[in-house]
Formats: structure tokens, sequence, C-alpha cells
């Protein structure tokens, strides 16, 4: 089994991120770092937060690798940035 390595400090900037969170999302994946930390399974996490269990894992690793760091979404693409612009224009231009 995978489950985050979350010693003491990380497990206080987990509690400090948690806190500060604004976004619901990110809320939520630190909340499954948090659990992971506590010997819940990536099949339990993923029935809880209703994810597949290769995207808990993915989590997982990313946290094990970088801390909180490791859990932030990679930047868009600059052509997925610019298909949204296009995207976006057509709807306002429709």
């Amino acid at each position: 089994m995978i489950y985050a390595n979350i010693d003491a400090q990380g497990r206080e900037a987990l509690q400090n991120a948690m806190k500060a969170a604004a976004n619901t999302k990110w809320f939520l994946r630190l909340k499954l770092i948090d659990l992971s930390g506590q010997v819940y399974s990536v099949p339990e996490l993923a029935q809880m937060f209703d994810l597949c269990a290769a995207t808990i894992r993915r989590y997982i690793h990313g946290f094990n690798e970088a801390g909180i760091a490791g859990l932030r979404p990679a930047p868009a693409s600059k052509k997925q940035m610019r298909d949204e612009q296009l995207s976006t224009k057509k709807r306002i231009i429709s």
C-alpha cells in the first residue's frame, strides 16, 4: 500500500495549508493527503472523494516527492491555453 509520508513538520504545514485554503478543490486535495497520512488506503480514499485510485496515487506520489508543492496542478501548456482562449472568443462572438 502507498501512504503519504508526513512528519511532524509536514503535518503542521499541511494543517496550516488546509486552514488557509480558499479553494474547495485545493482543500480536498490537502485533506486527502492528511487522511492518507493517517493510514487510510487508496481504495478507501477513492470512495470517500469519488476519485479514481490512479488520481489518489498521483497525489500521494506528488506529495511524497515534493511536499505540498507536489500537489499543485501543473501549469497549462501554451497550446491548451491558446485553445481555451479561442473557445472563449467563439462563445463571445456567438
